[in-house]
Order: structure tokens, then C-alpha cells, then sequence
């Protein structure tokens, strides 16, 4: 059975989840509105298949029909 799911699922990290997140203090002076330190993750799996939104701030946004990959222990 493929999996599906609604409504999408937003999952959001650093200053956009918390606006006061800083990051490691080794690591100031970088730009921590962007990955790897903040990120936007939106998406939606309809028969296996996970379709990013737009709203992403990874490579794959707005990627349509990446298949799932099964994974094994």
C-alpha cells in the first residue's frame, strides 16, 4: 500500500520557527535565515508519491512526483 496523507505537512526550523533562535555560537556572523541553519520544509504524499510546495526553501521545492523509496532496517 502507498502512503498518502492530508493536509500537508509544514515543518519549519530555526528563525522560521522561532524568531529568537540564534545559532551555535561558533557560528555567528553567519546567514541563519537559510539552510542548513533555517529551513522550510511543505509538502504532501498522495499514493507514495511527495509533492513539495513552492513555499520550500530546499532544492526541492516545488518538485512534483518524487516517488517514495522504501527503506529497510
Amino acid at each position: 500500500m502507498s502512503p498518502s496523507f492530508t493536509p500537508s505537512l509544514l515543518n519549519r526550523s530555526g528563525v522560521h520557527a522561532d524568531p529568537n533562535w540564534k545559532p551555535p555560537e561558533s557560528d555567528f556572523g553567519k546567514d541563519y535565515s537559510k539552510p542548513p541553519y533555517s529551513m522550510i520544509c511543505h509538502l504532501f504524499v498522495t499514493g507514495g508519491v511527495i509533492n513539495y510546495c513552492g513555499d520550500c526553501s530546499h532544492e526541492y521545492s516545488g518538485k512534483q512526483g518524487v516517488p517514495m523509496r522504501e527503506y529497510t532496517d
